[in-house]
């Protein structure tokens, strides 16, 4: 009995601590006035709340820069599952449909060599080339994705232009640009863009005419090496002869006809837009100058 008559006061004292006080009601004058909420409570919103939820990836998705935005953060609706659409889409592959709704509403043919539809067979290459179809087929075939071994030599930063120059047998000249399309998983940070980078998914396109300003390489093929030039680029693995039958259509620093075949690209570029013409940039051009020799040494 004395032991429980101990412990009482001990119980008393402890659920005492436990106990919570309630709040204090707090009274506020009401204010007998509209409240705009683009004067008043936007202001606030925008110097302590939109720097987080501004997007519509935005915490909780709740956007606060907009009023939209903030009705819509109280819904447990994803920010994509309920929004009404402008395009009554047929088919589940939007981005396609989309794009081609845009060719035709702009009256713009498809680019006939870098569009690939699902039915398409790619062409093997062929022993001879006597067209200019046969030639854009073949890079046709060239710009599917992981069809080509070159692209997996061109994955570093500087790896994303060069100009083609096939020098037909009639006298023409062919012009394109490669373009290496690098591969991000997102497009949401401007620094340290090889932590989203997969090199495996890059392709490449092949454009006629000219397109950018910062060539890598320039390149000169005669169309009687193109059979030896399209599948070097197809099968290239970086060996002492590949790089050396790479030469025989790259032209590097050490080539002694360096700024003569400069001088040919940038007088063919102000021919074929001089709206858009400008002396090119080789600050990113291949900064080694290799000849036949390094290579054999190395």
């Amino acid at each position: 009995m004395r032991i429980y008559l101990f412990l009482l006061p001990i119980l008393l004292l402890y659920f005492q601590a436990c106990s919570v006080k309630p709040l204090d009601i707090v009274e506020f004058e009401r204010v007998n006035k509209e409240i705009s909420y683009t004067k008043e409570v936007k202001p606030i919103l925008d110097n302590r709340c939109v720097s987080c939820h501004s997007c519509y990836n935005s915490s909780c998705q709740l956007k606060l820069s907009s009023y939209e935005g903030l009705e819509r953060g109280g819904s447990k609706v994803g920010v994509y599952e309920n929004r009404l659409r402008a395009i009554a889409y047929k088919t589940n592959d939007y981005k396609k449909e989309f794009a081609n709704r845009v060719l035709k509403y702009t009256n713009n043919k498809i680019d006939d060599i870098n569009y690939i539809k699902k039915a398409y067979i790619p062409s093997e290459i062929r022993e001879k080339y006597n067209s200019i179809k046969e030639v854009e087929e073949s890079f046709k075939s060239l710009s599917i994705a992981d069809s080509v071994a070159v692209v997996k030599s061109l994955s570093d930063d500087n790896s994303n232009l060069a100009y083609i120059k096939i020098e037909m047998n009639n006298g023409e000249n062919l012009v394109y640009t490669l373009v290496v399309n690098k591969w991000l998983e997102n497009v949401a940070f401007l620094f340290d863009e090889h932590k989203r980078r997969d090199t495996s998914k890059d392709d490449i396109d092949f454009i006629r005419g000219f397109i950018g300003s910062y060539p890598n390489a320039f390149v000169v093929v005669k169309q009687d090496d193109l059979p030896e030039f399209f599948e070097l680029f197809k099968n290239y693995n970086e060996t002492k002869d590949e790089k050396k039958r790479f030469l025989k259509f790259v032209i590097n620093r050490a080539n002694p006809k360096f700024w003569e075949i400069f001088d040919w690209f940038d007088a063919e570029f102000k021919k074929q837009n001089p709206l858009e013409y400008g002396l090119f940039d080789i600050n990113r051009y291949f900064p080694e100058a290799i000849n036949e020799e390094d290579i054999i040494k190395k």
